[in-house]
C-alpha cells in the first residue's frame, strides 16, 4: 500500500508537472507542497478541500485516487448539498447542532453557508469527522 506523500509524488510525475506548477494550481506555498510530498498526513491534515479536489484535477483523477492506490470505478456520490441534508435532519430530529459539533469536534458554521465556503474552510479531517458521525463513507462525500 502506497502512502498519500508517495501517491501524489508518483501522480506528479505520471502528469509530468513540476512540484512547483501543482503548488501553484493548488494555491499552496512551494515548501507546503514540498510537505505535502514528504509526510502522508498533510493531505488529511493540512488542504482544505477545496485544495485537494485542485490538486486530484491537476492530476486528472477522481479526488478519492489521492487517497487510495484502488479507487473503484464506480462509486455512489455523496452531494455536498446531501451531506448538509442528512446533517439538517439529524439536527431535525432532535440530536442538535450543537451536540453533532462536541462530538466531532467541529463548529458547524461554515459547512451551513455554502459548498464554496465549506469547502474553502474545511479539510479531510473535518469530512472524516462528519461522515464517520453519519455513518457515511467519507471518500464518497469527497469534492
Amino acid at each position: 500500500m502506497t502512502g498519500d506523500a508517495e501517491r501524489i509524488r508518483a501522480l506528479r510525475q505520471r502528469v509530468g508537472k513540476s512540484a512547483d506548477e501543482i503548488a501553484l494550481l493548488v494555491g499552496l506555498g512551494d515548501m507546503a507542497y514540498f510537505d505535502l510530498e514528504s509526510y502522508d498526513d498533510e493531505l488529511r491534515t493540512v488542504l482544505s478541500l477545496t485544495q485537494v479536489k485542485r490538486l486530484a484535477d491537476a492530476f486528472g483523477v477522481p479526488a478519492a485516487a489521492l487517497f487510495s492506490d484502488d479507487v473503484p470505478k464506480s462509486e455512489h456520490r455523496v452531494s455536498y448539498d446531501e451531506l448538509v441534508a442528512i446533517v439538517k435532519g439529524h439536527v431535525d430530529s432532535g440530536v442538535g447542532r450543537e451536540a453533532i459539533e462536541e462530538e466531532i469536534g467541529w463548529d458547524l458554521g461554515a459547512f451551513f453557508e455554502s459548498e464554496e465556503i465549506a469547502f474553502s474552510e474545511y479539510g479531510v479531517e473535518f469530512l472524516q469527522a462528519l461522515c464517520t458521525r453519519l455513518r457515511i463513507d467519507w471518500i464518497a462525500a469527497l469534492p
